[in-house]
């Protein structure tokens, strides 16, 4: 018996596995309703988008919040909100806010079209637990989820003084 036994753990063998399939990509999912629209379409020889500071994504959030907060805005949220069936709100609002959103981060570098806001919103996500970006998301989120005030609300009582 000149052959020594030799054996393989199963850590070695996930290796030898991983180092086979290095450079490989598995193909992306394909949905026969899959669509990619024209302008959304990426060339593999496109310059990455920008990265943002802090300070630009206050500036950007900013703006935002000052678009969002508009009357003008606020009422054709409104509209929609009250005139379109809930399953339609949320695609509805996203493209009033692409109004709002693709001039705006085209001023920030970005491409001025659907995949440049998606790209914002990712470049926004490193600074995510950032006090000054949580709270401003908070507004954001209230500015474009609207609740309407029951019918008969009244502001709630608080005694002038506290007596012991």
């Amino acid at each position: 018996m000149g052959h020594s036994m030799m054996t393989i753990s199963g850590q070695e063998r996930g290796l030898d596995n991983l180092h086979s399939l290095q450079g490989w990509q598995p193909e992306p999912a394909r949905h026969p309703r899959t669509f990619v629209h024209p302008e959304a379409a990426v060339a593999s020889n496109v310059i990455a988008p920008p990265a943002l500071s802090l300070e630009q994504v206050v500036e950007m959030q900013e703006a935002e919040i000052a678009a969002y907060s508009k009357p003008e805005f606020q009422n054709q949220l409104w509209k929609i909100l009250e005139s379109a069936p809930p399953e339609e709100h949320a695609h509805l609002r996203q493209q009033l806010c692409l109004d709002v959103q693709v001039p705006l981060v085209a001023s920030m570098g970005f491409e001025p079209t659907a995949l440049g806001v998606c790209q914002a919103t990712e470049a926004v996500l490193q600074f995510h637990g950032e006090g000054k970006v949580q709270r401003r998301n908070a507004i954001l989120t209230d500015l474009l989820n609207p609740k309407p005030l029951a019918a008969h609300w009244e502001p709630p009582t608080v005694p002038l003084a506290l007596t012991p």
